[in-house]
């Protein structure tokens, strides 16, 4: 009967220690549960600000693209103005220089001082 008491009293031990160790896992895959959960959340908040960014990074690129070809237009336009730019200086510094030999011419042919 000593016996029976002794194995009797062995199990409820590891029974009770068994029990125990399940109430803390339990414990435990609650709180991973719940940071889980918490993750699940942060992702779906990074997700949709990634999202709004990238409507963003598109639209930009689209302006850039738009903007890009509308300078590309201008390019014959800039390119005519530069060359009637470098004409309106180029006429200037002969008619200057044309200028300045006639009066040099006139100063030396009259004898003004």
């Amino acid at each position: 009967m000593n016996d029976l008491h002794e194995k009797t009293e062995s199990l409820e031990r590891r029974l009770s220690l068994m029990e125990d160790g399940t109430n803390r896992t339990n414990t435990n895959l609650e709180q991973n549960t719940k940071a889980v959960n918490e993750l699940v959340t942060q992702l779906a908040v990074y997700i949709s600000k990634h999202e709004a960014i990238e409507e963003e990074i598109k639209t930009i690129r689209s302006t850039q693209i738009e903007h890009g070809q509308s300078i590309a237009a201008m390019s014959p336009v800039v390119e005519g103005m530069r060359g009637l730019m470098w004409k309106i200086v180029g006429a200037t510094l002969l008619g200057g220089g044309g200028i300045a030999a006639v009066i040099i011419g006139t100063v030396k042919t009259t004898g003004v001082s």
